[in-house]
């Protein structure tokens, strides 16, 4: 996987990383399906948050995307958050994660149209280590043309890996 990532050293605490294509990294990472991100992403790694941004791509020939026809659910939304949650985790270090609210938050200020390029950015603050897990609180932004149709938030835990 490693051969198409690069990364960049901005300060002693901050990182920057291009993934070249997403949807590869996806699917060797071992990440769960489905997987709705495409292309370059771009990851901003601080001490105690990740920004990832990237493509989201809703392709119709999945069913839960098609059977809709004219707009993507909040449910798809939740899965390309994840795919992001997934990249970092495999990353840097960490395993086994976890959302912990169902329903997360959301405000949908659009239609998500299916088979279109959306702007993604998902951001991951970390809060605390408890039960030796590592919580985080999520926010996720899909925009189309610099409109912002759909926002999620909401939180999840997950293992670091020993060395």
């Amino acid at each position: 996987m490693t051969t198409y990532i690069k990364k960049f050293f901005l300060l002693p605490y901050y990182m920057v990383q291009e993934i070249e294509d997403a949807a590869q990294y996806l699917r060797e990472c071992g990440a769960p399906r489905e997987h709705h991100l495409v292309g370059r992403l771009e990851i901003l790694a601080k001490p105690d948050l990740y920004r990832f941004t990237g493509t989201a791509y809703f392709s119709s020939d999945i069913p839960s995307v098609g059977d809709r026809k004219d707009h993507v659910n909040v449910a798809n939304s939740l899965f390309a958050t994840w795919n992001a949650v997934h990249i970092g985790a495999s990353e840097y270090g960490f395993e086994d994660t976890r959302a912990s609210e169902a329903p997360p938050g959301f405000r949908v200020r659009g239609i998500i149209p299916p088979d279109t390029k959306l702007g993604l950015e998902v951001s991951l603050k970390k809060l605390r280590k408890m039960g030796g897990r590592d919580w985080f609180d999520y926010e996720s932004r899909f925009s189309l043309e610099g409109k912002t149709l759909l926002v999620l938030q909401g939180r999840g835990s997950a293992k670091k890996i020993s060395w």
